[in-house]
């Protein structure tokens, strides 16, 4: 959707110069510019909602009575640079930096020539198997360690997939602040958009109880509904259509498996509890991903069992039997000989008399004391 009110070619963001406005919504723009340095392209969308704020030179103006919503809207639009702020899969786009300028703010993205996945299929376009089965993986598994991370993406449809010129396919950020504007701009939701799962357009409480990773499971399974029939799904919010929807199994054959069209059907269904409930089950289910069972403990008995009959019946001599440390009679010589040299210390502690007598007893002539020598020779 163009509208006007973008900034021009030239002008200035930190260290960076427009050179283009590259794309439009209601949220606000989306730029081509270009360091100011070393020349180098990146991606630079814009929080200007067009019913909350307007173009007033190069800043943005809020308009009255909608401060609330726009920070509001700002803060969710920030949100994005810090969840997206890491490096956790090429299949996932990073935020650079957040710029704030202008009164408003931006987000700076690594520029990717390409178009997005929703240009590349139709009906009259017959997809590659092999392709549409890599780019779901890259998507899956890139989907599956952000779920890891504790995040759901929340917005994965065909537009927001851009190709790259090596076949390589990123997915971009969610535009969180449409969710965080939805109660005062409801147009900002469409609810015809076909990637959209039914529980995302619950009212804010319960969307953000019912969400979770098959929300994006949905959004991936539009994506290749598109690749194989041609067109996207219906929208969600029409049940009757959803469940009237032709199934991909009229699609089987030696270009689709069986397998994968059941699993793409499931994760379309408008119940979140029939879909897959984590994105590797999704992955699993359509081929896409080995799951390896997790080896189980023999159990003792089982051991026992399978042991050779010749170790079983070993005499008893062959193995030493170990050391029984938990047999009580050592304890209690120990513990009755403390006792005695205890007793003997408190014994002659009190009577120093006895210590000396049993001292001089036990001096041989040699060392008898000086004073006893002279008294014997007198």
């Amino acid at each position: 959707m163009i509208r006007e009110g973008a900034l021009a070619p030239g002008a200035r963001i930190a260290d960076l110069r427009v050179e283009r406005c590259a794309a439009a919504s209601p949220l606000g723009f989306e730029y081509l510019a270009r360091s100011t340095g070393n020349g180098a392209p990146c991606r630079l969308p814009e929080y200007m909602p067009a019913e909350l704020a307007e173009r007033r030179g190069a800043q943005v103006g809020v308009r009255s009575g909608a401060g609330m919503a726009f920070d509001l809207g700002r803060r969710a639009f920030q949100l994005d640079a810090d969840r997206f702020s890491l490096q956790r899969d090429d299949a996932l786009a990073v935020v650079q930096r957040l710029l704030v300028e202008h009164g408003t703010a931006y987000l700076q993205l690594a520029w990717h020539e390409g178009a997005a996945l929703a240009d590349e299929y139709g009906a009259d376009r017959q997809a590659d198997p092999a392709d549409v089965r890599r780019w779901l993986a890259a998507l899956g598994q890139a989907l599956g360690r952000l779920h890891r991370g504790g995040m759901v993406h929340g917005a994965v449809s065909a537009a927001r997939v851009r190709r790259l010129a090596d076949g390589r396919v990123v997915l971009g950020p969610p535009e969180s602040a449409r969710w965080a504007l939805a109660a005062s701009l409801p147009g900002l939701i469409d609810a015809a958009d076909p990637s959209l799962a039914p529980e995302q357009l619950l009212d804010a409480v319960q969307r953000a109880r019912a969400i979770g990773p098959w929300t994006d499971v949905y959004g991936l399974a539009t994506i290749a509904h598109l690749a194989i029939a041609g067109r996207l799904p219906p929208p969600a919010h029409d049940w009757q259509a959803a469940l009237a929807r032709p199934s991909l199994a009229q699609f089987a054959g030696e270009r689709w498996s069986a397998a994968m069209l059941v699993a793409i059907d499931r994760a379309l269904s408008p119940d979140p509890a029939s879909r897959p409930k984590s994105m590797d089950d999704f992955l699993a289910a359509m081929g896409l991903l080995e799951r390896r069972a997790r080896p189980r403990v023999q159990p003792v008995e089982a051991s026992v069992a399978a042991a050779p009959a010749a170790e079983i019946e070993a005499p008893a001599a062959a193995s030493p039997e170990p050391l029984r440390s938990s047999s009580p009679r050592w304890r209690w010589a120990v513990a009755l000989l403390f006792s005695a040299l205890a007793a003997l210390a408190i014994w002659t502690a009190l009577n120093p008399g006895a210590r000396q007598r049993a001292d001089n007893d036990l001096q041989r002539p040699s060392e008898m004391p000086v004073s006893e020598a002279v008294r014997n020779k007198g």
